[in-house]
């Protein structure tokens, strides 16, 4: 595998806060095109993990490398010119309420390209269409629109700078099983159209099951494994298996 294949290269990295330790010698390897999926129980630290790769955390030990450049050591330049090369959903959505949606898709392109405000208006109305919304939507305001809506619409602004890594936190959560399925779909249609690399954190346990190449499982501070969910579900780590192996769990896996 070469260099250009790593689109994140994550080596003994250590977080923590206050003194407590939430990641102690994590390593994690994410390849281009694939999407990888974040699951753990609560406290295991799936949310500190991302806010590191977002820059927004900054590790105790370890190294991050994103694109081949190291983000723990970067330059405030290099940060920001990474940061133009992914996209983040938030797990609310976290779209300007004042805003419309088109407003909203249009404000990375304002903010990171010297483009005209027609050819902004234009690429922005196009990752509408792209997140599955009907154009009346691009006029609505956030407080206008259904879960499923603002998470299209967040998912929209998130493309807007096609991105080459995209970063979705809990993408179904609060969504009724329908939007959720629709959504996952939607994901695995913008990796193929966009040639996308995305890394999920989620507990849905039906995304798990129809989105992601791998699963890596975090536990005792680090990822106990990474692998397809078939893999897991047979992992014979005990947390693993606590994890997978519930009536919920052997509901929605019941075929695996």
């Amino acid at each position: 595998m070469s260099n250009t294949d790593t689109i994140i290269d994550i080596k003994h990295l250590h977080t923590g806060f206050d003194g407590t330790l939430i990641h102690q010698d994590l390593n994690l390897t994410v390849t281009r095109g694939e999407i990888v999926a974040i699951v753990g129980g609560s406290g295991s630290g799936k949310t500190t993990l991302l806010n590191c790769l977002l820059m927004l955390i900054e590790p105790l030990k370890g190294k991050i490398d994103m694109f081949g450049k190291n983000i723990t050591q970067g330059s405030a330049q290099l940060r920001q010119s990474i940061r133009k090369r992914w996209g983040i959903l938030f797990q609310s959505g976290a779209l300007f309420s004042e805003l419309t949606v088109l407003q909203n898709t249009m404000l990375p392109l304002q903010l990171e390209t010297r483009m005209s405000l027609t050819d902004c208006t234009h690429i922005a109305q196009l990752k509408i269409a792209m997140a599955g919304l009907p154009a009346s939507a691009a006029n609505k305001y956030p407080a206008e629109l259904s879960g499923g809506m603002i998470k299209r619409a967040a998912l929209a602004r998130a493309i807007a700078l096609d991105p080459q890594l995209l970063l979705l936190d809990e993408p179904s959560a609060g969504l009724d099983p329908i939007s959720a399925s629709a959504l996952d779909q939607l994901i695995l249609e913008l990796r193929q159209t966009m040639n996308l690399t995305i890394i999920i954190v989620t507990h849905d346990l039906d995304t798990l099951l129809t989105v992601p190449d791998r699963i890596a499982f975090l536990g005792d501070k680090r990822v106990l494994q990474i692998g397809t969910l078939k893999e897991l579900i047979h992992s014979d780590i005990p947390m693993i298996q606590d994890y997978f192996n519930n009536a919920r769990a052997n509901r929605t896996f019941k075929d695996m």
